[in-house]
């Protein structure tokens, strides 16, 4: 159990284990894995990750180089699909932090540069749809 009472949970799809951070998710996957077989969503992927911001280097004296690399900031969703060729991408919250929120903003920045028709935020009560406009975002 994590500090946020999630209990993990897992689940089986063909010969491979998924093993999720909440019960919450693993619900959300098994309704994903059902319209699958149904053939109403297709390519399925459980975890995609989308870079952000890509790896820098920067000058510092707090090293001897006088550089310093800074990792990647990447984005880790529940799952992505194709539905009626959109491209859509889930994640499932029970509670939404502010290194999520910062990390949504980012991320709803680049949805047309990640070529991602619709990001869906699913809540126990509730799904919010961010669908990606066709312009350009400034």
């Amino acid at each position: 159990m994590s500090k946020y009472r999630a209990k993990k949970d897992t689940r089986m799809l063909g010969k491979e284990l998924y093993e999720f951070d909440s019960k919450l998710e693993a619900s959300q996957f098994d309704i994903l894995v059902i319209q699958l077989k149904n053939n109403e969503i297709e390519e399925l992927i459980v975890q995609p990750r989308f870079e952000l911001l890509p790896t820098c280097t920067v000058k510092t004296n707090a090293t001897k180089s006088g550089k310093s690399k800074q990792s990647p900031i990447t984005y880790v969703s529940d799952f992505s699909y194709l539905k009626d060729g959109k491209k859509i991408v889930v994640d499932v919250k029970g509670i939404s932090l502010p290194v999520f929120n910062l990390k949504k903003k980012m991320f709803l920045q680049k949805l047309n540069e990640f070529g991602i028709d619709e990001f869906h935020l699913v809540f126990r009560d509730k799904t919010i749809k961010y669908i990606a406009t066709k312009e350009a975002t400034k």
